[in-house]
């Protein structure tokens, strides 16, 4: 892939990482979870041995007690299914995207984690307010099109786009009709069939990005994938009710930037198409000896805390 040029301000600056081996500084490998993790824990020691139970599309705030380095191993949550045409087997979504590295997590500030779902297969005739489905941002798929799988990430301070630290992204949500989803990134999520995956800099185009403001809803963006089509009588100005057609689209995934979201069409040729998986994303200065790409996840997305050995 292309290099990417990254100019981002950094939250928190860092003159010297702390020594991974204990001190004074940081000896304590104990965070605070809030709210409780599904089996109970409101308190993490890493000295115990890796941890891995958070919920899914739950916003948790961790708090060390004291200066600490951590692994973070992240996994974003695989695209819906889309509907077969035939009463077989479902198109796949994409895989979730891998995103690991070395996080300094410095007392006095706190960290928000949050875990992807898969997408949900078959997004269903929807009313109401657009995407996303969720804080994880996979994008609406519409009718047999399944939704975007949302991303796994950790952010300092806030979950905003500006405070990302680390992040996996989700992968796209597959077409009614056979047409899979993009997987979720690494440095850029797939793109699938006329959806773009998300990138470093951007929002995965969605099919029809060329239309402009008509469809601007379809397109990826910070954090979100994009929603497949489904305006009534495709107007924006009119309620948000998804188009059940013939063929059904898939929505972007989640990620650094979304997914693209994928057309539906009222015929089989050349029908439907799903959803660009959404990107991840290393921060230059605040991770160390980072790694991403995609995985071989075939549901929820993950995340997974060590102590530095």
């Amino acid at each position: 892939s292309d290099n990417v040029t990254l100019d981002i301000l950094s939250v928190i600056s860092i003159t010297s990482q702390p020594d991974a081996e204990g001190g004074d500084e940081y000896g304590a490998q104990t965070l605070t979870v809030s709210p409780a993790t599904p089996n109970g824990t409101t308190e993490i020691d890493l000295s115990t041995g890796s941890f891995s139970d958070f919920a899914r599309a739950v916003e948790y705030t961790l708090t060390p007690v004291s200066t600490v380095v951590v692994n973070f191993a992240l996994v974003g949550g695989r695209g819906g299914a889309g509907e077969s045409n035939d009463g077989g087997i479902d198109s796949p979504g994409g895989d979730g995207g891998r995103a690991n590295g070395k996080v300094t997590l410095q007392k006095g500030y706190s960290y928000k984690l949050i875990v992807g779902t898969e997408g949900q297969r078959l997004g269903g005739v929807r009313t109401g307010s657009p995407g996303p489905r969720g804080i994880d941002g996979g994008g609406l798929g519409s009718a047999g099109g399944g939704d975007g799988g949302g991303f796994t990430g950790l952010f300092v301070t806030s979950a905003t786009h500006e405070n990302a630290l680390l992040i996996a992204g989700g992968g796209g949500g597959a077409a009614s009709g056979g047409r899979v989803g993009g997987a979720g990134g690494g440095l850029e999520g797939a793109d699938a069939n006329g959806a773009g995956g998300g990138t470093q800099t951007g929002g995965g185009p969605g099919y029809y990005f060329s239309y402009d403001a008509l469809y601007a809803f379809m397109n990826g963006r910070e954090l979100r994938g994009g929603d497949a089509q489904g305006y009534l009588n495709e107007d924006p100005s009119g309620s948000w009710v998804y188009a059940d057609n013939e063929q059904d689209g898939g929505g972007g995934g989640g990620g650094y930037y979304g997914g693209g979201a994928g057309r539906g069409d009222s015929n089989t040729s050349p029908g439907a198409f799903g959803g660009g998986g959404g990107s991840g994303y290393l921060h230059p200065t605040l991770v160390s000896d980072g790694t991403f790409g995609t995985s071989d996840n075939v549901g929820d997305g993950r995340a997974t805390l060590s102590k530095v050995s």
